[in-house]
């Protein structure tokens, strides 16, 4: 652990302990699980079409742009 640790405070952004505070973050874990999900179980695939799965990829990205780009209080620059 002690070896992830030094090669991100070399090579991730400054601040990167902070970065499970931002909302682009969350939003795309929430969208990893959710994809995830959509895949692998076909009861959840019977239950939203691959038309709404494509419509709701479109709307998460963009969410997680606008989340990326909003100033957000109390959190460092990362």
């Amino acid at each position: 652990m002690e070896a992830m640790i030094s090669f991100l405070d070399r090579y991730a952004v400054a601040n990167w302990r902070f970065a499970h505070r931002l909302w682009s973050v969350r939003i795309a874990i929430f969208w990893a699980i959710l994809g995830g999900l959509w895949v692998a179980l076909p009861a959840f695939q019977s239950f939203l079409p691959p038309v709404a799965f494509a419509a709701l990829c479109v709307a998460f990205s963009l969410a997680i742009l606008f989340a990326r780009l909003t100033n957000q209080k109390g959190i460092p620059d990362v």
